[in-house]
């Protein structure tokens, strides 16, 4: 049905994903019934998409496992993962265990009046947040992470 960008028995929100595929230029790589034991009527509940990477040989449709009645899918992607300058992806993140104590005070002498005066809640939460975001760079310091994206 996917051949023919129908949609079997997904109703609207199978009508939602169809849409959101082709939008999105993806790929569905499911071509044959997942699920169905003998007596049923064979489905196509189970789909890989991809976008920019290709499936080596196609997808292997295995013995369901326990008491499962969907196939196992077994497939490999023909794609790599690309670091630039080998120095992979640096993620900062804030390092709580070496969080100087005076946080403690600086929120016990924060003069929190500007915060109630705001009506709504929104002013409010953005009130807090300037107010904790700079205890935060003030008062915990940060470490960089290698990390491979």
């Amino acid at each position: 049905m996917w051949e023919e960008f129908k949609v079997g028995y997904g109703g609207e929100w199978g009508e939602q994903l169809l849409d959101f595929a082709v939008e999105s230029l993806l790929t569905q790589w499911v071509r044959h019934p997942t699920r169905g034991q003998q007596g049923d009527i064979p489905s196509r509940p189970d789909l890989v998409f991809t976008k920019g990477v290709q499936l080596r040989q196609g997808i292997e449709h295995e013995c369901p496992l326990g008491k499962s009645d969907h196939e196992l899918l077994k497939f490999c992607l023909d794609g790599s993962l690309r670091v630039e300058n080998g120095d992979g992806y640096k993620e900062e993140h804030l390092n709580c265990a070496r969080m100087r104590y005076d946080l403690r005070r600086y929120f016990g002498n924060m003069d929190w009046s500007a915060m109630y005066q705001e009506v709504r809640i929104q002013l409010k939460y953005d009130k807090f947040m300037e107010i904790y975001n700079k205890a935060m760079e003030n008062f915990v310091p940060k470490y960089t992470e290698k990390t491979l994206r």
